[in-house]
């Protein structure tokens, strides 16, 4: 447990472990970029 003037601010612990499983989970939900967003991406790449 870290501290600042007595009160507990953080605590330090091994990170859990994270799988595909856990990243397909939190996407999804999601909802897929559209053609501007690629081509944003795509213009911002050639910037």
């Amino acid at each position: 447990m870290v501290t600042r003037g007595n009160r507990p601010i953080a605590e330090i612990r091994p990170a859990r472990r994270r799988t595909g499983r856990n990243l397909r989970a939190a996407l999804s939900e999601t909802v897929p970029p559209d053609e501007r967003f690629e081509k944003d991406v795509a213009d911002a790449v050639a910037y």
